[in-house]
């Protein structure tokens, strides 16, 4: 049975500007960057990117079988420019997406200033002839009907606490 996950981009510079750890877990970005940081004494490993999918163990499968032919030394690293990566993960991802961003993952800390949004031709797909000028962050990610329904729910919350406090009913 499918489950939900993250797929994880991670970075630990003092392997190579260009290398990257690609991987799954059931757990926070956190979480997976403590264990990955507790079984290495080079350096330490960060988040770049990641994204939320219903099928960890298929998407996993796939994002490792179609970066195969940029594997480094240890297993699951993976050299390449950033902006290919990229490309490549959220293509492979695509049909295990469990939220629709628009990008595909939520760049964390002070990376989205560090890598910049950067696609190469073609990867726009159907919408690159409906260009449109998007507002904000180019890193900053679109917020899901879900997101927003949540959202809504913790303000009405919060607005009858404040009336129950206020007029005592």
């Amino acid at each position: 049975m499918p489950q939900y996950g993250i797929i994880y981009i991670a970075q630990n510079r003092k392997l190579g500007d260009n290398v990257f750890k690609v991987g799954r877990s059931e757990f926070s970005i956190d979480e997976k960057l403590e264990e990955l940081n507790g079984s290495t004494e080079n350096g330490k490993f960060e988040s770049v990117a990641f994204f939320v999918v219903s099928d960890i163990i298929s998407a996993d499968e796939s994002c490792q079988e179609n970066l195969a032919s940029y594997k480094g030394k240890d297993p699951g690293l993976f050299e390449l420019e950033f902006a290919e990566l990229m490309s490549v993960v959220n293509e492979t991802i695509a049909p295990y997406k469990a939220f629709d961003y628009e990008r595909d993952c939520l760049l964390i800390g002070g990376k989205a200033q560090e890598f910049g949004e950067q696609k190469p031709e073609g990867a726009e797909g159907n919408e690159g002839s409906q260009k449109e000028e998007k507002k904000g962050s180019p890193n900053q990610a679109k917020p899901t009907r879900d997101a927003l329904v949540f959202l809504v729910i913790l303000i009405l919350i919060g607005l009858a606490a404040f009336w129950k406090v206020t007029y005592g009913e």
